[in-house]
């Protein structure tokens, strides 16, 4: 398991894809948080077989949004 979440601007480098215990532990949430976040507010996400999976860049650009519209 990885310590840091590492930068997220620069797309131009390949990031591997977040399992959704990654994205609840970016979050700061439980994992059936995540799941909740997904199916009411959008949070978006992919399968992978039958495994859920993030672009770590679209969770940031999705928590951003949240954030600016929370305020």
């Amino acid at each position: 398991m990885r310590d840091s979440f590492g930068p997220l601007e620069d797309e131009s480098i390949p990031q591997r894809a977040w399992t959704i215990h990654d994205v609840a532990r970016f979050l700061s949430v439980s994992t059936r948080t995540v799941r909740a976040l997904i199916l009411g507010e959008g949070l978006p996400c992919f399968r992978l077989r039958s495994r859920l999976r993030f672009l770590p860049c679209d969770v940031l650009q999705w928590a951003r949004r949240r954030g600016k519209e929370g305020r």
